[in-house]
């Protein structure tokens, strides 16, 4: 299996699972890299990065997923944790998603929540339709 393969493969399954946990999710691909990025309930329970290599700086995704010759571990970056999983760590990724996803429900409340999920997504929306 090639690395970008690999992490098409585990990005498949990822969406999958948090889809069937009702997790709203989004996916992009990279053009230029083997990357997929996926947006969760309209970045209200943050993103997911799956690659073959280290993230960039300027892309701090709170959950990620690599491919190659990475260790599992939590790296503070001054604010908060961001959680890096291998692909056979890929259901403690999960469960930790859906963890962080329960207690932001839980702090906020649900309809709080979930109404914040609606204007992100209007907003989404109306980026896109303004000539993205």
């Amino acid at each position: 299996m090639t690395p970008e393969e690999e992490v098409y493969e585990v990005a498949d399954k990822l969406v999958r699972k948090l889809r069937r946990a009702g997790v709203v999710v989004h996916r992009k691909n990279s053009k230029s890299t083997n990357t997929v990025y996926l947006k969760l309930d309209e970045g209200m329970a943050f993103g997911v990065r799956i690659s073959d290599h280290e993230d960039a700086v300027h892309r701090p995704y709170l959950f990620n997923i690599i491919t190659t010759g990475f260790k599992e571990k939590a790296r503070w970056n001054g604010i908060t944790h961001r959680f890096y999983f291998k692909p056979d760590g890929l259901y403690r990724c999960i469960n930790k998603i859906l963890k962080t996803r329960q207690s932001r429900m839980k702090n906020m409340g649900l309809a709080r929540y979930k109404a914040l999920i609606d204007i992100r997504k209007r907003q989404s929306q109306s980026h896109k339709a303004g000539g993205e």
